[in-house]
């Protein structure tokens, strides 16, 4: 428990929802599902972000690596390329995007393809458990 206290403590939680939607800003157009995982986000760490929808633009060179903590960083990756997935094609300009935060992150190609492919092992349990208690199936219980 101690490790999660530390985790907490390194974690950015405005800099974090304020890159996700520089980042969902940067290719302008903002979907519904990308502001729905976003301000789902915010509720979970009980942020109120309606105002940074209107304040904050699209640039990410507003992001520092020398003020964000691994932590955050690497929690902003996984949800960048969360974010790519979320219309369910990671097409190459969101590719592109994720790229170009890691990089302002000084985070490595290394790093993305490990959290990518955290990312789609973790999605695919998900989906086995789904099928396993029957979320999403036509079955019914007899």
């Amino acid at each position: 428990m101690e490790n999660l206290a530390q985790l907490l403590n390194e974690f950015d939680q405005q800099e974090y929802l304020e890159t996700l939607i520089i980042l969902a800003k940067a290719d302008k157009k903002i979907t519904v599902e990308e502001r729905s995982f976003i301000e789902a986000q915010a509720i979970l760490l009980n942020v109120d972000i309606t105002p940074y929808w209107e304040t904050l633009g699209d640039d990410l060179s507003v992001l520092d690596p020398s003020r964000t903590s691994r932590v955050t960083k690497m929690i902003i990756l996984r949800d960048s390329i969360a974010l790519g997935y979320i219309d369910g094609n990671y097409d190459q300009s969101e590719k592109e995007l994720v790229l170009e935060v890691a990089k302002r992150l000084l985070l490595t190609e290394t790093d993305i393809e490990v959290m990518e492919n955290w990312l789609k092992e973790y999605w695919a349990v998900i989906e086995k458990g789904k099928k396993l208690i029957g979320i999403g199936s036509s079955r019914r219980a007899e």
